[in-house]
């Protein structure tokens, strides 16, 4: 049994510092999902403290069907979604560290960095502009590095319907921003 195992079975009976060490594991991932989804950062710390609070009321809900972490972040997606109805649904749109590493290069010069800044700029205002079911399936799948099933069962739709979405963002974010910056980014 792994360690995450471990720590997932002794949080199911009552262990805190077992169910803490999940938290430590996956504390980064839920609250850089819900970045992408908050209007701030605040907000999106205080609903991944949510997330993990309702996780540990539920545990005893959690069947193993799916990996943790899909469980995890279909209590942020629930729990986002549920703050969204409450205030706009527009907000702006934070892109993972890695994804502005890639696309910022530091060794090009510096016409370059500020093409590739503008680029990064407009592919975040893009995403933003996603409909909302196209701009979460994307995030699950391009930035969470969700499988399709898992997708599908996290948003209860058919594995079809997310690959639909996928290639449906990709394309408008491509008429959007342009195939080299879409290219580069989904390669």
């Amino acid at each position: 049994m792994d360690l995450e195992a471990q720590d997932l079975a002794a949080a199911r009976i009552g262990d805190r510092q077992a169910f803490g060490r999940l938290v430590e594991r996956h504390g980064t991932l839920v609250h850089r999902f819900l970045c992408r989804r908050c209007r701030s950062a605040e907000d999106a710390q205080d609903l991944a403290q949510e997330a993990f609070i309702v996780a540990w009321t539920r545990l005893q809900a959690f069947d193993g069907r799916s990996r943790f972490t899909t469980w995890l972040l279909g209590i942020a997606l629930n729990l986002s979604r549920d703050r969204a109805g409450k205030a706009s649904s527009r907000h702006e749109v934070a892109l993972d560290e890695d994804v502005e590493r890639d696309v910022v290069d530091p060794s090009a010069g510096p016409e370059a960095q500020r093409e590739r800044q503008r680029a990064l700029s407009a592919l975040q205002h893009a995403i933003e502009r996603l409909p909302p079911d196209l701009r979460t399936t994307l995030d699950l799948v391009a930035f969470e590095d969700l499988s399709y099933d898992e997708v599908a069962a996290l948003l209860e739709v058919p594995a079809g319907t997310v690959k639909s979405r996928v290639n449906r963002a990709r394309m408008l974010l491509r008429e959007a921003v342009g195939r080299q910056v879409i290219d580069a980014w989904s390669a």
